[in-house]
Formats: C-alpha cells, sequence, structure tokens
C-alpha cells in the first residue's frame, strides 16, 4: 500500500486536497 501511496500522493493530494495547494501559496 506504501508504494501505491507514493504514486496517488501526488495527484489524490490535488483531487482531495485541493485546498492544501492553494494554502501553499
Amino acid at each position: 500500500m506504501q508504494r501505491q501511496s507514493q504514486i496517488v500522493s501526488p495527484k489524490m493530494i490535488e483531487i482531495l486536497f485541493p485546498e492544501k495547494r492553494s494554502r501553499k501559496k
């Protein structure tokens, strides 16, 4: 599961945590 988490981390973060990207601004 860890291996998939690394691959889905960047893309899922943008889809599940779109606010996180805006906050980093």
